[in-house]
């Protein structure tokens, strides 16, 4: 893969932020992961930072979300942080057997105070906002290995927030599985980016099932649905638009419009191009069967680039970029600048086998993260421009820990790069990436964090770009 020595692009990292690991109520040891940002006043950003759990050889055993208040990435001080959600000790409905939730990252929208409509009027929803994640794939007790699967349990978890200029409060929590909060869909789960202002609601991407509203769990479609899909659901689960409004009972999810087809496309992250039409990524599902294969129809699309546009402002969806074998079987983000450029990030597409010649997994090679900036016409990509390389700029990951079970060398692991156009305490528009550093021994080993662990941000920029906020004040 060729990469790019364009130096339009200007990168600056820093990292890793409030990389103190800190104890939980109950004597765990957490380290805040990846996040985002959400716009709360003309000045002030919330970091929505993620907490995980080390010392467990488990997965992606998250203990919740914190929200962070400043005025600049430099600032953000661990001891500011307002909980939003945690991981919690649960018993089964069905089998009555104790649990822990794994509480998964959050992701939502903001209306920042003071902020204007386009006609200059002061926005009905200013200082509120939401935040969308869930608990799910429960641990049994102790924790050591993730619960079978008839012990699986858990919800969606839809929280209001209010902002007053000084304090930043969580004013409302709903619960739900599904059709408890949109009458046509028995599944909605979260997107990878921030909401987008549109008028006086917010948009983004959720994942939500049945994609065709009227279908049930005993529809024939969703019966004879592909193996590796949802228990209930089958495949007919996609990306999806959704439109967020403001009302008595806070954001709530207005309409939702199916983007993929029924295929498990997950992770959808939403931009708004120059000219106005909205962009929309998505994370394909992987299957056993070889990247491109179809399989019942459905294409292993694990380690494409997805990307589809809507000119009606999400009406209607057509794909127009579709890249095999481009990344990683790992998070991908469609991002863009301060100047309305938009821009894919994830890690590049790699193989290779371990010390021993042991194949490496593509979902467990992290140790690069690229950005591609899309095409004049949105139908390609440009040559890869580096944002991190983790053994070049760190090392090799140190050695596995005694207790990683995974058959292979540690490696590196950098992602979930979401970026936030945000105005910070100079009063100027910046486009903010946030993401993950962490190693295999850590996530799926219970090592304890190496010092690169945790939060980091880059700031990113073109050269002669004029910025352009997605808010008026």
């Amino acid at each position: 893969m060729t990469q790019s020595k364009d130096t339009t692009w200007r990168i600056k990292l820093t990292g890793p932020r409030l990389a103190t690991p800190f104890l939980t109520s109950n004597q765990w040891q957490t380290v805040y992961g990846y996040g985002s940002f959400l716009q709360v006043s003309p000045t002030q950003v919330a970091a929505i930072v993620n907490r995980r759990i080390t010392g467990h050889a488990v997965v992606d055993f998250e203990d919740g979300t914190d929200a962070i208040l400043c005025d600049h990435p430099d600032n953000l001080d661990a001891r500011n942080a307002v909980a939003l959600s945690r991981s919690e000790e649960a018993v089964h409905p069905v089998t009555g057997r104790k649990l822990h939730t794994r509480c998964i990252m959050l992701t939502g929208g903001f209306v920042p105070l003071g902020a204007l409509l386009p006609d200059g009027s002061p926005h009905p929803a200013a200082g509120t906002g939401f935040v969308f994640g869930g608990h799910g794939s429960c641990l049994a007790e102790p924790v050591v290995q993730p619960a079978d699967k008839q012990n699986q349990y858990g919800f969606r978890e839809l929280i209001q927030l209010r902002f007053d200029g000084q304090t930043l409060r969580v004013t409302g929590r709903r619960r739900f599985q599904g059709s408890e909060i949109h009458p046509d869909y028995l599944r909605i789960g979260h997107g990878l980016s921030t909401a987008l202002p549109d008028g006086t609601d917010l948009i983004s991407g959720v994942v939500a099932g049945p994609v065709a509203p009227g279908d049930t769990p005993n529809s024939p479609r969703i019966a004879t649905g592909h193996p590796h899909g949802d228990a209930r659901l089958g495949r007919n689960v996609g990306s999806c638009f959704c439109r967020w409004r403001f009302g008595r009972d806070g954001w709530q999810p207005a309409a939702i419009i199916p983007v993929t087809p029924p295929d498990l496309a997950m992770e959808p992250s939403l931009v708004r191009d120059r000219d106005g039409a909205l962009l929309m990524a998505v994370r394909g599902k992987g299957m056993k069967e070889p990247a491109g294969s179809v399989y019942d129809g459905m294409e292993n699309t694990y380690e494409h680039f997805r990307v589809y546009r809507s000119s009606d402002n999400g009406k209607t969806w057509t794909s127009v970029l579709h890249l095999p074998r481009m990344r990683n079987a790992t998070p991908v983000v469609l991002n863009r600048t301060a100047g309305g450029d938009p821009f894919i990030t994830a890690n590049p597409y790699q193989s290779g086998t371990d010390s021993k010649g042991r194949t490496i997994p593509s979902t467990h090679w992290r140790d690069k993260l690229f950005l591609w900036p899309l095409s004049a016409d949105r139908t390609d990509v440009e040559a890869p421009i580096v944002l991190l390389d983790a053994n070049k700029q760190f090392g090799p990951a140190r050695r596995n820990a005694a207790r990683q079970p995974l058959a292979m060398d540690n490696v590196w692991k950098i992602d979930h790069p979401l970026a936030n156009t945000v105005r910070l305490a100079d009063g100027q528009w910046h486009c903010l990436l946030s993401f993950r550093v962490t190693d295999a021994a850590v996530n799926a080993g219970g090592a304890d964090p190496s010092a690169k662990s945790g939060f980091w941000t880059a700031r990113i920029s073109k050269r002669n770009e004029e910025p352009m906020g997605p808010w008026l004040f």
